[in-house]
């Protein structure tokens, strides 16, 4: 140490970049005898080699505990543990780890991570989008009745408006960067977003005879009260433009970050500490000549429910009911977001 740093270990100062390394000796050690530095150990740690399965699991639980949400990797039985409790376990074999993972990937490695990461990210951008159009209580289904006629101005104008008023929600919610890729670059929507606006601005200008009657439309006389009607639509899809991609995301939210953020997460809150103590972890401190317990002595923490499914996988061939989303990585580098 005295050489490394060319001064006193006593009287050093440790950089706040330092990272650690152990083995799932030194992890049970820590868990046994030092619990209280457990979690700055690990968020710290970026190497966590030759541990058993009851370790990997209380390791996934430790980061879960802090506030991260964990994605596991596993081949073989001794992971099925981890690949349990974590928030995305992805398993590499068809063998005795699928059965405790929600995906498996075809391919022996992890390439497959980020591909599972930007799909859920995607995935959940989309769902942010439908309950937005979900969240207001006061849409009621149409009721037919056949003796009555709807055919006034305010119903012209209500229904012209709203035909807008769709497209502009399938654009709004659309959202882009950084989860998904652009609207403009999915063709299919593109093309019937401009269908319909064409649409749109028929119905609402120039519409023949036997639209009028299939809509039961009463059309303004002139074009004035027309056009009008159109630029409220476009008013309409340029303000929701501005409102949810710009003031929202960017005025609102950078004035107060408190409303998209929330209260820090315990792990945030430990490596700032960490930062401001620049004498953790003491290197010159002697540490006690201890052993770990032996795995014999120690219970288990895996359920039984994986132990029964897994020994059904291995003799039958068969997952107790079970959802395994098996993919394929060029399918999925090929789904558009």
């Amino acid at each position: 140490m005295k050489l490394l740093f060319n001064k006193d270990p006593e009287s050093m100062k440790i950089p706040s970049n330092y990272r650690f390394a152990l083995t799932g000796k030194s992890w049970q050690l820590l868990k046994e005898h030092f619990p209280e530095v457990l979690q700055r150990v690990v968020v710290k740690g970026v190497v966590f080699a030759r541990m058993s399965s009851d370790q990997k699991q209380q390791l996934v639980q430790e980061f879960q505990e802090m506030g991260y949400y964990v994605a596991m990797c596993g081949d073989g039985a001794n992971d099925c543990g981890a690949l349990k409790a974590a928030h995305a376990g992805i398993s590499l074999s068809e063998a005795e780890s699928s059965v405790a993972s929600p995906f498996t990937s075809r391919d022996p490695n992890i390439s497959c991570v980020p591909i599972v990461i930007r799909e859920g990210r995607a995935a959940l951008s989309t769902s942010f989008g439908i309950f937005k159009f979900m969240l207001y209580p006061w849409y009621h289904p149409f009721k037919y009745d056949s003796l009555t006629s709807y055919a006034c101005y305010e119903n012209y104008a209500v229904f012209c408006v709203s035909l807008f008023q769709y497209i502009t929600l399938a654009v709004v919610f659309s959202e882009g960067a950084p989860y998904r890729k652009p609207i403009y670059t999915n063709k299919t929507l593109t093309i019937s977003l401009m269908a319909m606006t064409v649409t749109s601005i028929y119905i609402t200008v120039y519409p023949a005879q036997w639209v009028i009657r299939w809509l039961e439309l009463q059309v303004a006389e002139g074009y004035g009260f027309r056009i009008i009607t159109v630029a409220l639509g476009f008013a309409g899809f340029f303000l929701g433009i501005f409102l949810e991609r710009f003031f929202i995301k960017y005025a609102l939210l950078s004035k107060f970050p408190k409303l998209s953020s929330g209260p820090k997460i315990k792990y945030e809150r430990l490596k700032e500490e960490l930062v401001y103590h620049s004498d953790w972890p003491p290197i010159t401190s002697k540490l006690p000549n201890m052993l770990p317990t032996p795995a014999s002595e120690i219970p288990p923490e895996i359920s039984t429910e994986i132990q029964f499914q897994i020994s059904n996988e291995i003799e039958g061939r068969c997952i107790g009911g079970v959802e395994n989303e098996s993919f394929e990585i060029d399918e999925i580098n090929n789904t558009k977001l």
